[in-house]
Parts: structure tokens; sequence; C-alpha cells
């Protein structure tokens, strides 16, 4: 009897040890497949290659517009010209390699709406998504509008403006930076400029407000953080 207890015990302890040694083993076996698979999704399915360059424009004949309203970033140039036309590009360069958020980029177009006698316009952003993981991925965006010279421009809100050709009436409500140097004193009828963080005129510094009364045609009110003006 004591020969046969010793073997019953002897094999339930044996039983023991190995159901309790299986958990441990398929938790080893489960971690090293989900670290198998996590590395297959990571360098195949999440590498986002560059977008390169991509353009989108539109033209609009002037015909009964007399405001065009504004809404930009990015880089957008100013000019004069005898139709509406705007133009935006996009240049991209680098890859993301990881988790994004947003998974695609949305579409890269310009936007316009009529209403009555206004022309409304609102550029692309810059795409700048939530990554998790690597990324080097860039982008550049840079915005043409031409306006013929007798319709009223408003900008309600801009990035980084370089004004080629000033309008008849320009009304800029907002911007990070505005640079024109194309602007004639023959040609002011009244200039106001206001900037939170400084004015440059004729490469003068040092000025936040400058505001000016003429015979010209041109209502010219800029409202911006920097403000670098040629007025000849």
């Amino acid at each position: 009897m004591n020969t046969v207890n010793f073997l019953l015990k002897r094999k339930s302890a044996n039983q023991e040890v190995r159901i309790s040694s299986n958990p441990n083993s398929n938790s080893k076996n489960l971690t090293m497949r989900l670290f198998q698979i996590a590395g297959i999704v990571f360098s195949t399915l999440l590498s986002f290659p560059a977008l390169c360059q991509t353009l989108d424009s539109f033209t609009v004949s002037a015909g009964t517009i007399k405001t065009v309203v504004i809404e930009t970033s990015a880089l957008t140039r100013l000019k004069t010209s005898s139709e509406i036309k705007v133009s935006s590009s996009l240049k991209s360069e680098g890859k993301i390699y990881g988790f994004q958020i947003p998974s695609v980029r949305p579409a890269f177009q310009l936007s316009k709406k009529i209403s009555g006698d206004t022309l409304y316009i609102q550029t692309p952003k810059i795409f700048s998504p939530s990554t998790i993981g690597v990324s080097t991925y860039q982008e550049n965006i840079t915005n043409t509008i031409e306006i013929p010279f007798g319709i009223t421009v408003i900008l309600i809100q801009a990035e980084s403006l370089e004004i080629l050709d000033f309008p008849s009436n320009l009304q800029i409500k907002e911007a990070r930076k505005v640079v024109g140097s194309a602007l004639q004193k023959k040609d002011i009828s009244r200039l106001e400029c206001l900037a939170t963080i400084g004015l440059t005129l004729n490469g003068k510094k040092g000025m936040q407000a400058y505001e000016i009364n003429h015979l010209g045609r041109s209502t010219i009110s800029i409202h911006a953080e920097e403000i670098s003006l040629t007025l000849n």
C-alpha cells in the first residue's frame, strides 16, 4: 500500500507540473507571433510614398463679379489681370513609416462659390496627419490669385501673402505676413497698415502702424502680424 500511494503521488505531481507549465509556453508563443505579425504590417502595409506634385486651377469671367472674398493658407501671390484666375500647386516629399491618421490625404482642390456679385475662394490647406512611427513627409503649397483691378478684394485669412499688383480696393483682415513691393504713392487714395509684431516701410523697421491719404484710386487696408511694404 505504501508503494502504491508513493507512485500515485508521484504521478499526480508530474501531472501538476506539466499542466502548470503549458500556459507559460502558450503565452510565449503568442507573444512571439504578435511581434512577427506587427513587424510584417509595419514594414509592408504602413509605408506611405510622397505625392510628388499636384496642381488645381480655375478661371472665372469677371462678368458681374464685384467682390472676391478669399481664405488662403501657405504662400499666396496676388496680382491683377483681365480675368479671375486661381491656381494652387502642391509639392510633397518624404515618407511616413508607421500609422497615419487620417490614412488617406484629402483631395487637393480649390473651393469656389458665387453668391450674387460675390465670389468666395478657399485654397487647399497643408496636410499634417498625426503619425505613430517615423515621418519625413512634408508639403509645400503655392497659390496664385489674379483679379481685375476694379474688383474689391477681401482676404479674411492669409498665411504668407505677396502682393505683386494692388487692386483698387484691398482689405486684409488677418494675415501672418504681408509683403508688397509694387505700391506707387500716386495710385493711393488711402493706405492703412496695422501690424501686431512689426511694420517695415521702405526698409525702415520699428513701426507698427502707418497711414496716408493721397489723390490716387486705390484704397488699401492691411492688418497682419508682420507687414513689409515698398512705397515708391
